[in-house]
């Protein structure tokens, strides 16, 4: 990949709704423990069955849903995380420089996706929850999430669009971590390689802007 096929690069401001919120779940399921064992000449196969019951109470804290109908919800959901922990009040020079998007979803509106979001993280501690069992058979799983709080942010993301081959192919870049994200025709460490030198010099000019508009990097 050469410079002469990058047709765009932006600095931009994605709206995203951070969600805090509760899941209540309650399983039934019948687990089985089977033992081979050898008397004489004889083989046994030992077959135990157990009715399990599990009651749940889940957590999560600031999971992140893009918001904006212009993105594309995979490579977002694939620039997590985001140090949440330097997000800070807004204010209006932090735009200077960049393309700031405004939501066109509420939180309401994306509420189903938060929570099938979340849904693979819950099936996987209601499984770590039950070990010593050759099966687990479920009777039963109902699960209730509810909001409990939301949250409206913008998250510093770079847009690299360039052309191969006469298509277009866009990349994502998280402006905090420099992760990237997308589906190149090329090899992993050429990609890389590339990325390595636009992201260094990019992040030294984001860094140096943000140092005269606000005196230091924002994330919001």
């Amino acid at each position: 990949m050469t410079a002469d096929r990058i047709k765009n690069i932006t600095g931009m401001y994605v709206p995203f709704w951070m969600y805090d919120l509760n899941s209540r779940v309650q399983v039934s399921a019948e687990g089985k423990v089977i033992r081979t064992y050898t008397r004489g000449d004889y083989i046994y196969t030992e077959t135990k069955y157990y009715d399990v019951f599990r009651d749940i109470n889940l957590d999560y804290i600031k999971v992140p849903v893009d918001a904006s109908k212009k993105m594309n919800d995979e490579l977002m959901d694939k620039l997590e995380p985001y140090p949440y922990d330097q997000l800070k009040e807004f204010k209006t020079p932090y735009l200077a420089g960049y393309i700031a998007e405004k939501y066109n979803y509420t939180d309401d509106e994306l509420l189903p996706r938060v929570k099938s979001k979340i849904q693979s993280f819950i099936d996987s501690y209601i499984s770590s929850t039950m070990h010593g069992y050759t099966t687990v058979t479920y009777r039963m799983k109902d699960i209730d999430t509810k909001k409990v709080k939301s949250y409206y942010v913008l998250l510093p993301v770079w847009m690299v669009t360039y052309n191969y081959k006469n298509k277009d192919y866009i990349f994502a870049m998280n402006g905090q971590t420099g992760k990237i994200v997308g589906n190149p025709p090329l090899s992993y460490w050429k990609m890389l390689g590339w990325f390595s030198g636009i992201s260094a010099g990019t992040f030294v000019i984001m860094n140096i802007l943000e140092a005269i508009v606000t005196g230091g990097w924002s994330l919001w």
